[in-house]
């Protein structure tokens, strides 16, 4: 037991030291790409560009996400920073530039937690202690105000990005997947034992029953499987 138990925090402790925010600078840059020098990154994960201007000011210039990745570099993609509540750094028409800074993993530190049950649900957050989970039951009330029993990427990308967490935290089949928000794409992922004989819709929450509103004639009342529902919206495949 205590010999599993050290696996578990080890691998806790290398995914920490992945998805740990790092700063470094762009180089070789286009229209849309540019160059870090950051290596073995998984695609899909996320950062912002900022500019530095009157020798210590930064202003945010792009959001980025890493297209590829090699044991020396990788190369990140560009997008519009249209982060809803980020009005601490002031944005601009500016665009990035050699040598501008590059914040990887930015906002990573806080996320959803999408879990089957309370079991599943504690258990990750005693295993992630550092990590700052925003409580399901807001995420469920925000559903429930729209009328909305079943997520969509959509729903997910909107209230993150609302609320400034960095990944998401789901919780499936025995593992959990790591999700950047921006990209919506798995970046990591790791072994968790739970019981799974009682799986809750749309995921664990003390938020009363979602139900559908009278005129949405073309969406589901319910997720159905959990296990397949989730899968599905990663794009993951599904054996069971």
């Amino acid at each position: 037991m205590l010999k599993k138990l050290f696996v578990i925090c080890l691998l806790c402790l290398n995914l920490y030291a992945s998805l740990e925010i790092k700063t470094t600078h762009i180089t070789n840059v286009t229209l849309n790409n540019a160059v870090i020098n950051i290596a073995n990154l998984s695609q899909g994960q996320s950062g912002i560009v900022m500019h530095t201007y009157d020798d210590s000011k930064l202003i945010i210039v792009a959001n980025a996400i890493v297209e590829s990745s090699n044991n020396k570099t990788s190369t990140i993609k560009f997008s519009k920073f249209d982060d809803l509540n980020q009005n601490a750094l002031p944005t601009t028409t500016l665009k990035p530039q050699n040598n501008d800074t590059f914040v990887l993993n930015y906002l990573y530190n806080k996320s959803l937690l999408i879990a089957p049950n309370a079991q599943s649900y504690k258990k990750v957050n005693k295993l992630y202690k550092n990590q700052t989970f925003l409580n399901s039951d807001i995420f469920a009330s925000f559903l429930k105000l729209d009328s909305n029993p079943t997520p969509a990427k959509d729903d997910f990308i909107l209230f993150c990005k609302k609320h400034n967490l960095g990944t998401i935290y789901f919780v499936i089949k025995n593992k959990i997947y790591i999700v950047d928000t921006r990209s919506f794409k798995v970046i990591s992922q790791m072994d968790l034992e739970y019981s799974d004989k009682k799986m809750e819709e749309p995921f664990y929450t003390r938020v009363e029953e979602i139900k559908k509103g009278p005129f949405s004639w073309f969406t589901s009342s319910s997720i159905g499987n959990y296990t397949k529902y989730y899968l599905d919206l990663l794009g993951l495949k599904n054996d069971r």
